[in-house]
């Protein structure tokens, strides 16, 4: 059986919901700084990390 991810802190939520809008937009440099933020704010966070990736690789910029 499937463990749930936890759930995200308050404020790593709120860069979480800033990432999305701005990936959504099109403005990527700011989507990847609030995804950057979130992992930093709740590094065990599943959902930021797939987030930053899908930012990273709209980009073409992956971390070495």
């Amino acid at each position: 059986m499937p463990v749930p991810a936890p759930a995200l802190s308050p404020a790593a939520e709120a860069e979480l919901g800033q990432g999305v809008s701005a990936l959504q937009g099109g403005r990527l440099p700011q989507a990847t700084a609030a995804f950057q933020r979130a992992v930093r704010l709740d590094p065990r966070s599943p959902l930021a990390r797939d987030y930053l990736g899908i930012a990273y690789l709209q980009q073409r910029k992956l971390p070495a």
